[in-house]
């Protein structure tokens, strides 16, 4: 019984969305973007990491009040370009990923959200990282017109994707769901008002924080959505900002590059399900179908699915409870998940 709940709950989240909407200028002021924090580097140095400074910028803690924020900056060895480098903002507390960025060629600045996610340290929080941004933007050697986000931290691209229109793209990792039962500020309340040009990269199968319909509806809502890849089993914790795909995203936005599959919505004709190819990026090497006949969302299967005429299409069996199609356009070896996704079939969805 708990279980059926559970799907139910989930699957009718995006019909509950419109009554939480809420307009982001409640809470975040555009003409505050104007504002450069003033800064300060840090005494500690960080010896195991070069080209890396600790700074402390004026911003907010999380009780709301005025105080010191943290962060770190990172710029590639290699000499900037004319404009300057592009530049990816990491909503993390952990420093370790942000040479491995610089060896792509991207400058980082790297600011922890923590988990604070209620009234007023989620506002707060969240003005910090506008804070950082504009920090970042004035940064000597950075191209203030090409910078990104990759959010990790328990929701905050859903939240900064409204309250800061300067980023050129975001990236919510692993979460970014409406949860609309929870009353924090993450519930998706300011999806339909987003600016920037949202990707989501997330596991399928993680119910217990992001059951997929909850996602879904969350790319349903948002307004600047530009692609999602979903992943069964797709490994969660700090290592995804070093995964492939999200390189591959800000390469599209910042320089450029092919983007990651498109695919449309999936269509279901008698026990046909299919979506039509929007683009192929590089080239698609790999179609499936991922389906779960599973209540719980949390087992799935990975059928083969055809690639004809730009269309993708696989039988779907009768007990199939959701589906959607993954396309890949590069098979490299190691934690790269170079897919792009469709939307998410769910069984008597309205």
């Amino acid at each position: 019984m708990k279980k059926s709940l559970l799907f139910f709950l989930t699957a009718t989240a995006s019909l509950m969305l419109c009554a939480q909407r809420e307009d982001p200028a409640k809470y975040w002021n555009d003409a505050d973007l104007e504002t450069v924090p003033a800064f300060k580097e840090l005494a500690d140095p960080i010896p195991e990491y070069e080209n890396m400074k600790a700074i402390s910028f004026d911003g907010y803690a999380f009780d709301g009040k005025k105080g010191p924020v943290k962060a770190v900056i990172s710029l590639p060895v290699s000499p900037a370009p004319p404009s300057g480098y592009p530049a990816v903002m990491l909503l993390t507390p952990s420093g370790k990923y942000a040479q491995i960025w610089n060896s792509w060629g991207y400058a980082v600045m790297i600011v922890p959200g923590g988990k604070i996610q209620k009234f007023p340290g989620a506002v707060k929080c969240a003005e910090n990282f506008r804070l950082a941004h504009s920090l970042l933007r004035s940064w000597p050697g950075i191209d203030k017109e090409k910078t990104g986000f990759i959010a990790l931290s328990g929701g905050y691209g859903n939240l900064l994707a409204a309250a800061d229109k300067r980023f050129k793209f975001g990236v919510n990792l692993y979460y970014g769901a409406c949860n609309l039962k929870s009353k924090n500020l993450f519930n998706g309340r300011f999806l339909h008002a987003t600016q920037v040009p949202m990707f989501w990269v997330v596991k399928a199968n993680d119910p217990a924080n992001c059951p997929l319909p909850s996602l879904q509806a969350a790319f349903s809502e948002c307004a600047s959505i530009k692609n999602k890849s979903i992943v069964v089993g797709l490994p969660v914790d700090y290592f995804g900002f070093r995964f492939g795909v999200t390189k591959r995203i800000a390469d599209q936005v910042l320089k450029g590059e092919k983007p990651l599959p498109v695919l449309d919505k999936p269509v279901v004709n008698g026990n046909i399900i299919s979506a039509k190819i929007l683009d192929e990026g590089k080239g698609i090497q790999k179609s499936i179908l991922c389906i779960t006949k599973d209540k719980t969302l949390k087992k799935w299967e990975i059928l083969l699915a055809k690639q004809e005429n730009g269309t993708l299409s696989a039988e779907l069996p009768a007990d199939a409870l959701l589906a959607y199609f993954s396309a890949y356009d590069d098979l490299s070896a190691g934690n790269n998940y170079f897919c792009g996704s469709s939307d998410v079939w769910q069984k008597d969805a309205k």
